[in-house]
């Protein structure tokens, strides 16, 4: 009777067994393929070391150097940080008499930690803008990796303001609504929704709690799958918020939840530019393409699309993520570089970045440099007078005899303007990914930015 009772019961055991050891087996298979994922773009990432940050959730260890190996026929990539955790030499504080300081907002875009320090574009831009005026210039590179216009703003405003820019370049990032997304839910914010800090959780005190499904990630790729099923593929949900994949998904869909996080990610700018107008510094708004904005075939190297979230061989034609942009620095009355229409122009745009991850050649930060220049030359007379550095072809010419353009405002305010930030009416929790409080072109070459009137600098609705 026991032997009989154990032989029926061991089928059962054998399918209870299964079924336990059958999501063991997927999730160790899903976690393997991480692994290697991120092993296979290990070379290219990025070596510095971050630190946990109270005020911009995370910055760039101080008096670093590290030489980071390069490609098969490439030498190391020699990389430093000075003391205050920005790439290059010690900046001298108060500054220089006579020094034009240009200061570059950014994340690794701006940062260029796939080439020599030389060949980055804030260094090339600054020879370039050198050769126009007799004045020392010093263009600062503050670029931090996974930044975004709300982490540039809070790091502009505890730490950079002691630097004395004479302009400030803030570099908008086709990853920034992503990134944004993700670190609104830590920003602390003032009365009027003005960003406070962003601090790390590891630095607080209070447990960080996270709901169990989201450390699987099987339950996370079944809930994509559901969602693709029942047509919801490309909306944004909860579990997208830290899924690289969810990198450039706001260039191709237009979801309203999207176009909520786009506007939120671009307000920060707007308080940058009522702090840079308070301070008398000039502000210059700058963008360009992701690679795939320009070839289906660039960054193609090491899964690099699928890692982002972008089928082989996709192209993105869309012109929204132009208009947004345009049409925030239109209504906020900044002065615009797109880069996209030189970018287009060139005859391989696939060398304009590199083969294994998103950032910019050295041809890329070439070109990237002299679209800045001929934007800088263009808007502020402090440089020695207006004048492109475009090439007929739309290529920049290293002996290009400048060309004289429209007349332009020297700058977009004499006194310093108080405004309070506007909340989007149609604001919800999941614009933001789950935080519980809110916050605040023509796709052609012949887009021309159009100047407002200074009390017309009001923070980007989306809804003109």
């Amino acid at each position: 009777m026991i032997r009989r009772t154990l032989k029926s019961l061991k089928p059962i055991s054998l399918a209870l067994l299964v079924l336990v050891l059958t999501p063991c087996v997927v999730e160790f298979v899903f976690r393997i393929t991480a692994c290697r994922a991120e092993l296979a773009t290990g070379a290219t990432s990025v070596k510095l070391a971050k630190t946990a940050s109270w005020y911009t959730h995370h910055e760039l260890e101080p008096l670093q150097h590290v030489s980071v190996p390069g490609g098969s026929d490439q030498l190391p990539v020699e990389l430093r940080t000075n003391s205050l955790g920005l790439r290059g030499a010690e900046i001298s504080i108060p500054k220089p008499a006579g020094t034009l300081r240009v200061l570059c907002l950014g994340d690794e875009a701006v940062l260029g930690t796939s080439v020599d320090e030389p060949q980055t574009f804030c260094s090339l831009m600054q020879s370039r803008l050198q050769a126009r005026t007799k004045q020392r210039i010093e263009v600062v590179n503050a670029g931090v990796p996974d930044f975004c216009p709300l982490l540039s703003y809070l790091h502009f405003r505890h730490r950079l303001l002691a630097l004395e820019p004479d302009v400030v370049i803030a570099h908008f990032d086709m990853t920034d609504v992503w990134d944004d997304r993700r670190f609104r839910r830590l920003t602390e914010l003032s009365a009027n929704e003005e960003p406070l800090l962003c601090s790390a959780p590891e630095l607080s005190t209070t447990p960080v709690t996270r709901p169990l499904t989201q450390n699987f990630l099987s339950w996370q790729w079944a809930q994509g799958r559901v969602a693709s099923l029942i047509g919801q593929n490309g909306s944004v949900n909860s579990s997208s918020v830290d899924d690289p994949r969810s990198r450039y998904a706001w260039l191709t869909d237009e979801n309203i939840l999207w176009a909520l996080q786009t506007e939120l990610s671009l307000s920060p700018i707007t308080h940058l530019a009522t702090l840079c107008q308070q301070k008398g510094i000039r502000l210059m708004l700058a963008t360009h393409p992701a690679p795939w904005q320009l070839s289906a075939t660039a960054s193609r190297a090491a899964r690099i699309p699928e890692l982002n979230g972008i089928f082989p061989g996709t192209l993105i034609e869309s012109t929204h993520p132009r208009e947004v942009i345009a049409r925030f620095a239109s209504t906020s009355a900044l002065p615009l570089c797109d880069a996209g229409s030189m970018f287009r122009q060139y005859e391989s745009v696939d060398d304009l970045f590199q083969v294994d991850s998103t950032e910019f050649s050295e041809v890329g930060h070439r070109y990237y440099a002299a679209a800045l220049t001929s934007s800088l030359l263009e808007h502020f007379s402090e440089f020695g007078g207006r004048g492109s550095e475009y090439s007929p072809a739309g290529r920049p010419s290293e002996f290009a005899q400048p060309e004289p353009l429209n007349q332009r405002p020297d700058r977009f305010t004499q006194q310093p303007n108080e405004f309070q930030p506007i909340r989007p009416a149609a604001y919800s929790i999941e614009a933001q990914g789950g935080a519980n409080r809110p916050a605040s072109t023509p796709r052609n070459g012949d887009f021309q930015q159009q100047y407002t009137p200074t009390n017309a600098l009001v923070p980007f609705s989306g809804r003109r």
